[in-house]
């Protein structure tokens, strides 16, 4: 009967977030990081898939064009083998279709110019826009109206933080890195926003050199634990770890395990964490106080997601960011990025073991702590804009 009981339990509050157990290819109709602007220089073409959507992006004359990776003739993907024979198309490699950057339509066949599909077949395009650095693209139904601002699915600015540096800012330094994962997105945005899988992190070298005494966790305090967050930008978030409205947890006596309260470093219970649609994860305070971090996992397919990790700082002058960038290649990067947040890579990699059946979402025996979690899912299955499904589908 207790069995019967928990699994009750279970079920119901997977309804509550039923559309997010199907999202296991992503949410649709939303902003995605794709790019680093530097990372495509004048007449470049990159390519990236997000939620199953193979996108290739070009610039010319310092203006950005995303288009489907792929020919409308027989499927071949245009990176494989760039070819432009001018500023205002694209080129398949294989046989010559050639099609308007700025409306994909089919503009000639190299070897048929006067071929009756011309004009009649198109490929689609993908919204595009290039701020604070970096390159956005709107990835879900082409026909999706009205189109959000790229500011809505960004997490926003915590006005009640007077040192907090915003994305979008001119005076803010902004650098990062990205890299592919080989879990679910979902994965990565749990764990990112857990308020307990502080355990993982406990012999880290950034805690160590840090001087911070990790608590053994969080555990929610207050009501505003589990609300929404809705601002007036159309921002749609939920709270993990949050000294107002969540506890850290020192001592368990039946193990016998105590943590002392920390001498030195930040505290790692001063730092404010928060989830944000479609898959941002806010860190204020890390990797040093006065500094963010916004975290993406990026769905790619099913399996894997894309995590991009981004440290802000506001800056006045060119000797602020100076130290800035010092701080950041000495520090922030190598044992921030690099050595501390490689642990939860292997944390989510570890995990898609178990999850690789997408029905298990929805099955776990969650206890208190899993509070930021269980918000999560609710927020992302009530506010999402459409649940991507699979490109063959």
């Amino acid at each position: 009967m207790k069995r019967a009981s928990v699994d009750r339990t279970a079920t119901l509050a997977a309804r509550e977030y039923a559309p997010y157990i199907e999202a296991t290819w992503g949410l649709k109709n939303h902003w995605y990081p794709a790019f680093f602007s530097s990372e495509i220089p004048a007449d470049g073409i990159k390519a990236v898939t997000i939620a199953g959507h193979d996108i290739a992006v070009r610039r010319v004359h310092g203006k950005l064009y995303a288009l489907r990776d792929k020919c409308a003739h027989r499927g071949a993907r245009f990176s494989q083998e760039p070819l432009c024979f001018n500023d205002e198309t694209i080129s398949c490699w294989y046989h010559g279709y050639t099609y308007g950057l700025a409306d994909g339509v089919l503009k000639t066949i190299l070897a048929s110019p006067d071929d009756p599909l011309i004009g009649k077949l198109r490929i689609r395009t993908y919204p595009i826009e290039e701020r604070g650095g970096m390159i956005f693209i709107f990835v879900g139904d082409e026909d999706y109206q009205p189109r959000p601002s790229l500011e809505s699915d960004l997490p926003p600015r915590m006005t009640d933080n007077p040192s907090f540096p915003y994305l979008l800012d001119e005076d803010v330094f902004s650098r990062g890195i990205h890299r592919p994962v080989n879990s679910n997105w979902r994965l990565g945005m749990e764990n990112g926003n857990d308020p307990t899988h502080i355990l993982i992190h406990r012999k880290s070298f950034y805690v160590v050199m840090s001087g911070t005494k990790l608590p053994l966790g969080f555990i929610p305090s207050a009501p505003e634990a589990g609300q929404f967050l809705e601002l007036p930008d159309g921002q749609k978030g939920v709270w993990g770890v949050n000294g107002e409205v969540y506890k850290p947890v020192m001592q368990n006596q039946y193990l016998g395990i105590s943590t002392p309260k920390p001498v030195a470093g930040p505290r790692i219970d001063e730092y404010r964490i928060s989830s944000w649609l479609p898959c941002d994860l806010l860190v204020e305070g890390f990797p040093a106080p006065g500094w963010v971090t916004i975290e993406w996992y990026v769905p790619i397919d099913d399996v894997r997601h894309e995590f991009w990790q981004i440290a802000l700082r506001l800056c006045r002058d060119e000797h602020e960011r100076a130290a800035a960038t010092e701080f950041y290649e000495t520090v922030a990067l190598p044992i921030g990025f690099t050595e501390f947040s490689h642990i939860d890579v292997v944390a989510r990699e570890r995990l898609q073991e178990h999850y690789r059946y997408p029905e298990r979402f929805g099955q776990e025996n969650f206890f208190a702590g899993d509070l930021a979690i269980v918000a999560w899912r609710k927020l992302a299955a009530r506010f999402n804009r459409g649940i991507q499904e699979p490109p063959n589908s």
